[in-house]
């Protein structure tokens, strides 16, 4: 199997190894930290009732197991580092610290799980824990599984908070927290392509070092997919600073299927991007507020942006609210972008649009759309930032052929007006024309509404219905309880 290492890879894993101290017996040992504190040479001594510090590095065999017992600290001296060639196992029942012992220039190295020579053995879960200060490095065949962990201030010489390493491996992060990472959260080398499944995390203020990076940073992974599901990500309204992100820079051929579908992302320097050929993107039913601040709008500054100039990469983009960037949808190069098409219901590229712009410009001048490229774009069916959807007012807000005639020319019309809703599988609401209303139906028995910020702005019981005629325009989520079953939806008001 090809191996397939970025150069930062090698200088660590060369640094690890001639800082190693003490290997496990590789007899398929099944190793905690307290069992360690009892081997001298380990360098694990027990400081407390669960409670350790790593004085010098450690490696764990590729048929060796080491575990992080419930609510253990372990603490890692200055330049130390734990390889795992076999299975880090760390999932404590309820909860587990891994912290830096000093605050010094001289970092741990961290956690790293690398498959050695012996393919496809080493592999990494984690689980309930806290990372303050180290992350983890990451380069198996066999994927990651992170789970309810909360990174915090990692800043070891790592691409992320989370770094991969190896192409092939498909990996899972949910229901993790990242803040105030100086550190991007997620990361991958151009030349590792990383399947990564990365879903319902809450991210703040990642990369707070403000370099060219944004708080994902990832690369197409070929056959595998990229998805990145139903995550929060809130910037410090840094410069350099942008959202999510994933690259083809080095042209991977591949499926190569990228899914950013459902996520919040505010207050960064762009919202979201692709960049490069053989791409397939879909931008679903994401929200994307004051994503602006780049501080040259020529630079950067999308709600979404993608990017091809071998004009390979294909996107769909449904259902988005863009607000309070500098543009709001950019498009450069790439072959086929579709962001509505609504002229056959039944045809395959079908696709509403049901996108949403408000408030995106720069210089004074609108932009919810500009074509800065030579195709044809199908943008039909969405709500642009005018008073009145026709098209002499919708053209003021689009950049393409009739700007300028070497560009393409966007298809427009017709756009939208009224309440779109994603309908839930349960048929628990309707939305109602006439009354402009939400209209429960009886086997649900309350709707509570949200807008895009959390607030609540309205609510009834099974017995009521939500008028929505009295609501700004923007995007809202619908909480509607059936007993103990909960199913949520999102709707906008244009």
């Amino acid at each position: 199997m090809k191996r397939n290492f970025t150069l930062f890879s090698i200088v660590l894993a060369a640094a690890v190894a001639s800082a190693n101290n003490y290997t496990t017996p590789g007899n398929c040992s099944v190793l905690t930290f307290d069992a360690l504190s009892d081997i001298e040479e380990s360098g694990v001594i027990k400081m407390d009732e669960n409670v350790y510090i790593l004085n010098d590095s450690i490696t764990v065999a590729a048929t060796d197991t080491l575990r992080l017992d419930n609510n253990a600290t372990l603490q890692l001296n200055d330049l130390v580092c734990i390889t795992v060639n076999g299975v880090a196992d760390f999932c404590p029942a309820d909860t587990a610290n891994i912290e830096n012992l000093n605050e010094t220039d001289d970092l741990p190295l961290g956690l790293m799980v690398f498959d050695d020579e012996t393919e496809g053995t080493a592999y990494g879960k984690f689980k309930n824990i806290t990372f303050n200060g180290t992350g983890i490095a990451y380069g198996c065949t066999k994927g990651l599984h992170v789970d309810n962990c909360t990174f915090t201030n990692v800043k070891q010489p790592s691409q992320g908070a989370i770094s991969y390493f190896r192409t092939g491996a498909e990996n899972i992060v949910e229901n993790s927290t990242f803040v105030e990472n100086p550190v991007p959260a997620i990361a991958a080398g151009a030349n590792c392509y990383v399947g990564v499944i990365f879903r319902n995390n809450y991210l703040y203020d990642n990369n707070s070092i403000n370099n060219n990076r944004p708080f994902i940073s990832l690369t197409v992974a070929g056959e595998n997919n990229v998805e990145i599901i139903g995550n929060t990500i809130v910037g410090a309204k840094r410069n350099m600073v942008g959202g999510i992100a994933v690259a083809n820079l080095l042209g991977y051929k591949g499926t190569n299927k990228v899914i950013i579908k459902g996520n919040h992302v505010s207050d960064c320097r762009y919202g979201a991007n692709t960049t490069g050929p053989n791409i397939n993107a879909e931008y679903i039913d994401n929200i994307f507020i004051n994503n602006k601040y780049e501080s040259n709008a020529m630079n950067g500054g999308s709600g979404i942006n993608v990017y091809d100039p071998y004009y390979t990469q294909n996107a769909i983009i449904k259902g988005n609210y863009i607000e309070g960037s500098l543009w709001g949808i950019t498009v450069i190069g790439c072959n086929n972008v579709n962001i509505g098409k609504t002229n056959d219901p039944n045809a395959e590229d079908y696709n509403p649009g049901n996108n949403v712009f408000k408030d995106n410009g720069n210089g004074g001048v609108l932009y919810d759309l500009y074509n800065n490229s030579s195709n044809l774009i199908y943008a039909q069916g969405n709500t642009w930032n005018v008073d009145e959807q026709t098209r002499e007012k919708i053209e003021t807000v689009i950049f393409h052929q009739a700007d300028n005639e070497k560009l393409g020319k966007v298809v427009f019309m017709p756009g939208e007006t009224g309440v779109s809703t994603i309908a839930t599988d349960n048929n628990s609401v309707r939305y109602d024309t006439a009354s402009k209303s939400l209209i429960l139906a009886n086997i649900a028995d309350k709707i509570t509404v949200y807008s895009a910020n959390g607030s609540v702005v309205a609510s009834a019981s099974a017995t009521d219905n939500v008028s929505v005629n009295a609501l700004s325009r923007g995007i809202y989520i619908a909480r509607i309880v059936n007993g103990t079953n909960t199913t949520t939806l999102k709707f906008s008001v244009k």
